[in-house]
């Protein structure tokens, strides 16, 4: 009679969280859940008031840009204009020691922004994004918390670009551009074939 050897304790482990995870993905998708999908937008261009050196432009930037639906153009080509009201980066002390070093301070990050289309509708309303932090500070480590704070800030930019993003996907529908229909469309004589002319008959003496 042969006996069955005992699984080993870290192969059953592999074993039950595989099962544990496959048992969670059925149970997500029996509940309607779906993976998040890439945002589908209603237009086509877009002008970015953003200034040159705005890691929130730079972001929307490249996220619209990579998703292979939306350019970023000039003004004048844009179905959709992003107007930025205000845009500021604040840093403010909260603490300080007692030889009077500042050990704390509070960041923020104010973007102020609506978006209408070329032909002047609303498409989102004024809408300010505000992200306030309270950092700990060593001015004996003045190097070290000046790039902590400068990624603070780049990882709130980054949160800022992710809910424009989602306030442009939710977006329906936007009035196209002056003459775009009709450059899409072929004119009415460019469907029709034309036929070819007969030859020019010879004016030789052959």
């Amino acid at each position: 009679m042969h006996t069955r050897a005992p699984i080993p304790s870290t192969s059953r482990r592999r074993w039950l969280q595989a099962v544990s995870a496959l048992g969670a993905v059925s149970a997500l998708s029996a509940c309607g859940f779906k993976l998040r999908q890439a945002p589908q937008f209603a237009f086509s261009t877009i002008h970015l008031g953003t200034a040159a050196g705005s890691l929130i432009g730079q972001g929307l930037k490249r996220q619209l840009e990579g998703s292979g639906q939306v350019r970023v153009v000039p003004i004048a080509e844009a179905q959709v204009l992003l107007e930025v009201l205000a845009e500021r980066r604040e840093r403010t002390v909260v603490g300080l020691n007692a030889n009077g070093e500042v050990r704390e301070v509070t960041i923020r990050s104010r973007f102020r922004f609506r978006v209408r289309s070329h032909d002047d509708q609303e498409l989102v309303p004024e809408t300010e994004l505000l992200r306030e932090m309270d950092v700990s500070y060593a001015e004996s480590q003045a190097l070290a918390k000046d790039a902590e704070v400068e990624m603070l800030f780049k990882s709130m930019a980054s949160d800022a670009v992710d809910q424009i993003m989602r306030r442009l996907a939710m977006i329906k529908r936007v009035t196209p551009l002056p003459g775009a229909a009709a450059a899409a469309a072929p004119t009415s004589g460019a469907s029709q074939s034309v036929a070819p002319a007969a030859p020019a008959a010879s004016g030789s003496g052959w």
